[in-house]
């Protein structure tokens, strides 16, 4: 099999050395961040796979990329967050799910985690859709926006009415290609203080109260529309010395072990069948820019 040696190299200490078994269980598509990136030891352990992993976007980009040469002109030194911002211009995160559960056997399952939400977005009135991330913003993309964009912040009216509706477009995509019923979404609530006990600082200029705050508003709207929300069993807590930094959403390893066992109840408690889509499935229900807006 594929030797997943990223993942182990950077895994908790009671995972590092796992063997996997040469088939998986589930293969694992994360539409979300690093939250649930790094969860991704723990789920090998128990003998599933990373098959696809789309960060830096959120859902209302799907479907509606942006063209402005402002934007499309710049570039960002990691290719890792360069292909995430390119992927977020193209608004493809949900060609790229279709395309994993088609390229890979056996059964596939989505975990959805929305810390990447928070930063919002920027619309023209073209309706491209660009989203506010941590990277951008870093690389002084959003010093200079030209007025013709309008930014819609998280926790907003407009900013949860677009969330609300491209959340129903992703829903009836993911019932028409089988997968519907093995998505989850990650109820990740902000850490307001790490393990010493001091406040975490904001990100994006959100601090974990008012991210909490908003955050369950969306998560409320989510299970309104019949999805699956998988809460972690503890409070979280962060991590002062996690290696992408301090954040309130860098956790300790107890926390990363809670979203595990959040995701693993919901895999290991329902049948998921085996089910590949090929690409002629994929042509004929997923032009993702179809979308309403």
């Amino acid at each position: 099999m594929i030797a997943w040696s990223y993942w182990h190299s950077h895994s908790f200490a009671s995972v590092a050395n796992v063997e996997l078994p040469e088939e998986p269980t589930v293969n694992l598509l994360i539409f979300g961040s690093c939250v649930t990136r790094d969860t991704v030891p723990l789920l090998e352990a128990e003998g599933h796979r990373l098959c696809l992993y789309v960060a830096r976007q959120s859902v209302t980009s799907i479907g509606h990329p942006v063209a402005d040469p402002h934007f499309t002109d710049r570039h960002l030194d990691s290719p890792f967050q360069e292909r995430m911002y390119r992927g977020d211009l193209a608004g493809n995160a949900l060609t790229r799910i279709i395309e994993a559960q088609a390229a890979y056997e056996g059964p596939c399952a989505l975990v959805w985690d929305l810390t990447d939400e928070r930063g919002g977005i920027l619309c023209d009135a073209s309706g491209a859709v660009l989203t506010r991330t941590s990277d951008a913003a870093g690389a002084g993309f959003l010093d200079d926006v030209p007025e013709r964009w309008n930014r819609h912040n998280f926790g907003s009216l407009q900013h949860w009415l677009m969330f609300k509706e491209a959340a129903e477009d992703f829903a009836d995509v993911l019932h028409r290609i089988g997968l519907w019923e093995r998505t989850l979404v990650l109820d990740n609530r902000w850490a307001q203080v790490d393990a010493d006990g001091h406040a975490t600082p904001q990100s994006l200029g959100l601090a974990a109260t008012t991210a909490n705050g908003a955050l369950s508003t969306y998560i409320d709207l989510l299970r309104s529309l019949g999805w699956r929300i998988a809460t972690p069993d503890i409070a979280p807590v962060a991590d002062a010395h996690h290696r992408w930094g301090l954040t309130p959403f860098h956790y300790t390893d107890e926390f990363y072990g809670s979203i595990a066992r959040a995701i693993l109840s919901h895999l290991d408690g329902q049948s998921i069948p085996q089910h590949v889509w090929t690409k002629a499935h994929m042509a004929d229900s997923t032009d993702c820019r179809t979308v309403r807006r």
